[in-house]
């Protein structure tokens, strides 16, 4: 092979990695939208990637075999997977980043947990956003300071049947972090005209919605 295809084949290598990022989890977290994940087979984990803030983030929600992928939808609070969100109560703990009642952190274990409010808002004022599409769907790609970048499917929000709602129009997942004056989760939010936002979404029944980790 001369250098001149050899040059060649590195830059498509090197193109092609570029575009699709980091890789995923091998093994687990449930079916999108199902009853849960097996806490006792979650395979590999998401690679912890580095946008240049104060911590790190996934590449994949928990649950996605593929970034693209929307993963497994859970119910705020409940650390088992399989459950309800807890009602909004003045006993409603304002933080659950970090605690047993993190579903990151029960799962990935070590540095692993749900985002904070102030690590959402970090996110969504330091990154730069845009619409991409890969696995032959449409997905928002969050660019970091350090040039590092995740995907994030168009999850929406499921109410842990089949039914979903924003689906394909809007990338959202939750924080820690509960607002009583709102009576509701801290969330990010960003759909396809690419407005994007710190949100929120109210503590009511079955609603649930897609995890993205952080680390140290």
């Amino acid at each position: 092979m001369n250098n001149k295809k050899f040059s060649l084949i590195v830059l498509a290598l090197v193109g092609i990695l570029a575009f699709t990022g980091y890789s995923c989890s091998k093994g687990g977290g449930g079916k999108s939208g199902g009853s849960g994940p097996n806490l006792t087979e979650q395979g590999e984990k998401a690679e912890a990637v580095d946008l240049g803030l104060t911590v790190k983030w996934a590449s994949c929600n928990i649950g996605a075999n593929k970034p693209e992928e929307e993963g497994t939808y859970f119910c705020w609070g409940d650390s088992t997977g399989k459950g309800k969100m807890i009602d909004a109560t003045d006993n409603t703990p304002k933080e659950i980043s970090g605690t047993g009642m993190d579903i990151a952190r029960v799962m990935y274990g070590g540095n692993w947990r749900m985002p904070t409010q102030i690590e959402i808002q970090e996110f969504v004022t330091q990154c730069k956003f845009s619409l991409v599409t890969q696995g032959g769907k449409k997905i928002i790609k969050a660019i970091g300071p350090t040039g590092n970048f995740i995907l994030l499917p168009l999850s929406g929000e499921s109410n842990g049947g089949t039914s979903k709602s924003y689906e394909g129009d809007d990338a959202e997942f939750m924080s820690g972090t509960y607002k009583p004056e709102s009576r509701g989760i801290v969330t990010f939010s960003c759909d396809t005209t690419l407005f994007y936002h710190e949100s929120s979404v109210g503590i009511i029944g079955d609603v649930r919605l897609v995890v993205r980790p952080v680390t140290k």
